[in-house]
Protein backbone atom coordinates (compact mmCIF):
# COMPACT_ATOMS: atom_id res chain seq x y z
CA UNK A 1 0.00 0.00 0.00
CA UNK A 2 3.09 2.42 0.69
CA UNK A 3 4.13 1.86 -2.67
CA UNK A 4 1.18 2.12 -4.48
CA UNK A 5 0.50 5.77 -2.24
CA UNK A 6 4.20 6.83 -2.79
CA UNK A 7 3.54 6.24 -6.94
CA UNK A 8 0.80 8.23 -6.96
CA UNK A 9 1.89 11.30 -4.61
CA UNK A 10 5.25 10.81 -7.11
CA UNK A 11 3.00 11.12 -9.86
CA UNK A 12 1.01 13.58 -8.73
CA UNK A 13 3.78 15.58 -8.07
CA UNK A 14 5.36 15.06 -11.48
CA UNK A 15 1.85 15.89 -13.45
CA UNK A 16 1.75 19.21 -11.09
CA UNK A 17 5.40 20.14 -12.07
CA UNK A 18 4.90 19.21 -15.82
CA UNK A 19 1.33 21.42 -16.06
CA UNK A 20 3.97 23.95 -14.31
CA UNK A 21 6.67 23.62 -16.90
CA UNK A 22 4.47 23.44 -19.80
CA UNK A 23 3.09 27.01 -18.45
CA UNK A 24 6.62 28.32 -17.83
CA UNK A 25 7.61 27.65 -21.70
CA UNK A 26 4.13 28.53 -23.20
CA UNK A 27 5.39 32.24 -20.92
CA UNK A 28 8.35 31.64 -22.26
CA UNK A 29 7.24 31.53 -25.62
CA UNK A 30 4.80 34.32 -26.02
CA UNK A 31 7.69 36.65 -24.42
CA UNK A 32 9.92 35.80 -26.89
CA UNK A 33 7.30 35.83 -29.66
CA UNK A 34 6.93 40.01 -28.84
CA UNK A 35 10.49 40.32 -28.51
CA UNK A 36 11.07 38.87 -31.71
CA UNK A 37 7.79 40.78 -33.73
CA UNK A 38 9.15 44.18 -31.49
CA UNK A 39 12.97 44.01 -32.44
CA UNK A 40 12.39 44.62 -36.30
CA UNK A 41 10.79 47.47 -35.98
CA UNK A 42 13.10 48.87 -33.01
CA UNK A 43 15.81 47.94 -35.42
CA UNK A 44 14.12 50.01 -38.12
CA UNK A 45 13.68 52.87 -36.01
CA UNK A 46 16.96 52.69 -35.09
CA UNK A 47 18.19 51.91 -38.36
CA UNK A 48 16.42 54.83 -40.31
CA UNK A 49 18.02 57.29 -36.78
CA UNK A 50 21.03 56.73 -38.25
CA UNK A 51 20.35 56.64 -41.60
CA UNK A 52 18.92 60.37 -41.15
CA UNK A 53 21.75 61.06 -39.20
CA UNK A 54 24.24 60.30 -42.33
CA UNK A 55 22.50 62.17 -44.61
CA UNK A 56 22.48 65.37 -42.19
CA UNK A 57 26.36 64.78 -42.26
CA UNK A 58 26.25 64.34 -45.39
CA UNK A 59 24.62 67.43 -46.33
CA UNK A 60 26.73 68.99 -44.34
CA UNK A 61 29.75 68.62 -45.82
CA UNK A 62 28.67 68.14 -49.16
CA UNK A 63 30.19 71.41 -50.07
CA UNK A 64 32.63 72.15 -47.47
CA UNK A 65 34.67 68.67 -47.15
CA UNK A 66 34.07 66.41 -50.04
CA UNK A 67 36.21 63.38 -48.64
CA UNK A 68 34.26 63.36 -45.88
CA UNK A 69 30.80 63.78 -47.76
CA UNK A 70 32.04 60.50 -49.52
CA UNK A 71 32.33 58.87 -46.34
CA UNK A 72 28.63 59.52 -45.01
CA UNK A 73 27.23 59.11 -48.74
CA UNK A 74 28.84 55.57 -48.84
CA UNK A 75 27.12 55.16 -45.11
CA UNK A 76 23.97 56.29 -46.65
CA UNK A 77 24.03 54.06 -49.29
CA UNK A 78 24.98 51.40 -47.19
CA UNK A 79 22.14 51.48 -45.33
CA UNK A 80 19.66 52.54 -47.67
CA UNK A 81 17.14 49.84 -49.20
CA UNK A 82 18.03 50.82 -53.17
CA UNK A 83 14.50 50.96 -54.46
CA UNK A 84 13.82 54.19 -51.88
CA UNK A 85 12.31 57.17 -53.14
CA UNK A 86 13.58 60.19 -52.03
CA UNK A 87 15.40 63.39 -52.75
CA UNK A 88 17.92 62.52 -50.06
CA UNK A 89 19.15 59.27 -51.28
CA UNK A 90 18.70 60.91 -55.09
CA UNK A 91 21.21 63.85 -53.79
CA UNK A 92 23.37 61.27 -52.48
CA UNK A 93 23.24 59.57 -55.91
CA UNK A 94 24.28 62.47 -57.83
CA UNK A 95 27.16 63.39 -55.46
CA UNK A 96 28.02 59.97 -55.78
CA UNK A 97 28.51 60.69 -59.48
CA UNK A 98 29.86 63.93 -59.19
CA UNK A 99 32.58 62.11 -57.35
CA UNK A 100 33.26 59.27 -59.56
CA UNK A 101 33.23 60.94 -62.63
CA UNK A 102 34.98 64.33 -61.49
CA UNK A 103 37.63 63.22 -58.98
CA UNK A 104 37.89 58.96 -59.56
CA UNK A 105 37.35 59.15 -63.51
CA UNK A 106 35.59 55.90 -63.32
CA UNK A 107 32.76 56.75 -65.87
CA UNK A 108 30.75 53.80 -65.55
CA UNK A 109 30.53 53.79 -61.86
CA UNK A 110 29.12 57.57 -62.66
CA UNK A 111 26.61 56.83 -64.59
CA UNK A 112 25.28 53.86 -62.56
CA UNK A 113 24.93 56.51 -59.97
CA UNK A 114 23.30 59.26 -62.57
CA UNK A 115 21.32 56.50 -63.80
CA UNK A 116 19.95 56.01 -59.97
CA UNK A 117 18.92 59.63 -59.15
CA UNK A 118 17.55 59.79 -62.61
CA UNK A 119 14.63 57.19 -61.25
CA UNK A 120 14.33 58.56 -58.56
CA UNK A 121 13.63 62.02 -60.05
CA UNK A 122 11.14 60.15 -62.37
CA UNK A 123 9.35 58.59 -59.64
CA UNK A 124 9.38 61.76 -57.52
CA UNK A 125 7.97 63.55 -61.01
CA UNK A 126 10.67 65.99 -60.49
CA UNK A 127 10.74 67.69 -63.63
CA UNK A 128 13.65 70.31 -63.11
CA UNK A 129 16.22 67.59 -61.27
CA UNK A 130 14.88 65.40 -64.48
CA UNK A 131 16.56 67.83 -67.07
CA UNK A 132 19.72 68.60 -65.22
CA UNK A 133 20.15 64.54 -64.76
CA UNK A 134 19.65 64.52 -68.55
CA UNK A 135 22.13 67.41 -69.49
CA UNK A 136 24.33 65.30 -67.01
CA UNK A 137 24.16 61.78 -68.40
CA UNK A 138 24.46 63.71 -71.55
CA UNK A 139 28.27 64.23 -70.43
CA UNK A 140 28.56 60.92 -69.23
CA UNK A 141 27.93 59.06 -72.05
CA UNK A 142 29.79 61.42 -74.02
CA UNK A 143 32.71 60.69 -72.04
CA UNK A 144 32.20 56.89 -72.32
CA UNK A 145 31.78 57.77 -76.87
CA UNK A 146 27.72 56.42 -76.66
CA UNK A 147 27.32 59.96 -78.83
CA UNK A 148 23.57 58.50 -79.96
CA UNK A 149 22.43 58.14 -75.72
CA UNK A 150 24.53 61.42 -75.33
CA UNK A 151 22.61 63.13 -78.28
CA UNK A 152 18.96 61.91 -77.15
CA UNK A 153 19.93 63.19 -73.01
CA UNK A 154 20.58 66.38 -74.44
CA UNK A 155 17.66 66.37 -76.64
CA UNK A 156 15.52 65.12 -73.74
CA UNK A 157 17.28 67.56 -71.57
CA UNK A 158 16.86 70.64 -74.06
CA UNK A 159 12.74 69.82 -74.09
CA UNK A 160 12.15 69.86 -70.38
CA UNK A 161 14.95 73.11 -70.30
CA UNK A 162 12.82 74.86 -72.50
CA UNK A 163 9.33 73.86 -71.26
CA UNK A 164 10.41 74.56 -67.64
CA UNK A 165 12.14 77.78 -68.74
CA UNK A 166 15.76 76.95 -67.10
CA UNK A 167 18.13 78.80 -68.93
CA UNK A 168 21.22 76.64 -66.70
CA UNK A 169 20.21 73.65 -67.92
CA UNK A 170 19.16 74.66 -71.69
CA UNK A 171 23.18 76.06 -72.07
CA UNK A 172 24.00 72.69 -70.30
CA UNK A 173 21.70 70.66 -72.76
CA UNK A 174 23.30 73.14 -76.33
CA UNK A 175 26.70 72.59 -75.01
CA UNK A 176 26.83 68.76 -74.40
CA UNK A 177 24.82 69.00 -78.14
CA UNK A 178 27.85 70.85 -80.07
CA UNK A 179 29.92 68.46 -78.26
CA UNK A 180 28.19 65.43 -79.18
CA UNK A 181 28.20 67.11 -82.95
CA UNK A 182 31.88 67.78 -82.53
CA UNK A 183 33.18 64.40 -81.12
CA UNK A 184 31.22 62.23 -83.33
CA UNK A 185 32.20 63.97 -86.21
CA UNK A 186 35.92 63.60 -84.97
CA UNK A 187 35.67 60.10 -83.84
CA UNK A 188 34.82 58.34 -86.90
CA UNK A 189 37.94 60.02 -88.75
Amino acid sequence: MYYKFTYIANFMILRHYNIFSVNILRITFVILGLCLSIAPIYAEQVGSVTLNRNIEKFKQYRTTDRDRALDYATMVLADVDTTSVSEDIAMVFDFMSEYSEGTLHRYSEALQYRKMAHSIYQKLNNRPCIARTNALLARIYMRNSDYHNAFSSSLKALEDAQELGDSTTMREAYIALEQVDYFSHNDTQ
